[in-house]
């Protein structure tokens, strides 16, 4: 059955659900699902290698909310991209506030 789509962006936002899908089925455990969404946010989104993301992946305790860090290196400049993900319904908006305020320690 082929489902019908008014808009491009409907065929894209259902694309990316599917791909998100796709990548945390492979999941054994929440934990998982959430590295695998975060994998796939690293792989396409942000076009890191899949090395990259793996190795990129800091998710542990004690890691002050950190769940990835890519290196990007830019022709004049290399700075690093700092990741915290949330998976499914496992977000609340004071984790949020929360991860903000730890950044600003790292500034």
């Amino acid at each position: 059955m082929q489902i019908g789509y008014n808009t491009p962006t409907e065929k894209f936002v259902e694309s990316v659900k599917k791909g998100i899908e796709n990548e945390v089925e492979k999941a054994t455990n929440t934990v998982e699902k959430g590295n695998y969404f975060l994998k796939w946010i690293l792989t396409r989104v942000f076009n890191a290698t899949d090395d990259d993301a793996e190795n990129g992946i800091l998710d542990g305790p004690n890691d002050h909310g950190i769940d990835a860090i890519l290196e990007v290196h830019g022709n004049e400049i290399s700075f690093f991209r700092i990741f915290q993900s949330k998976y499914g319904t496992s977000h609340k908006p004071d984790e949020i506030i929360a991860f903000r305020a730890k950044m600003y320690e790292f500034l």
